[in-house]
């Protein structure tokens, strides 16, 4: 389900940027910290449970916002 959601960000980025990589086999290089942002701004609750498992770092709340201490 989360590579589902990698491509559709990286089509939507290639679109955004007006990048054509159909026909192509170079593989964008994903902006993870982008992606992440992504996920946990618009993703369903499912997505955000998902991607926040696979973390292997602390998160913390500091000021409102989510921090990840490495």
């Amino acid at each position: 389900m989360l590579e589902i959601e990698l491509e559709k960000f990286q089509r939507l980025s290639s679109a955004i940027m007006g990048l054509n990589i159909e026909g192509q086999n170079k593989e964008l290089q994903i902006n993870l910290p982008g992606f992440i942002r992504y996920i946990m701004q618009e993703g369903t609750k499912e997505e955000k449970r998902e991607l926040v498992s696979c973390l292997n770092t602390d998160l913390f709340i500091q000021d409102r916002q989510v921090i990840m201490k490495f």
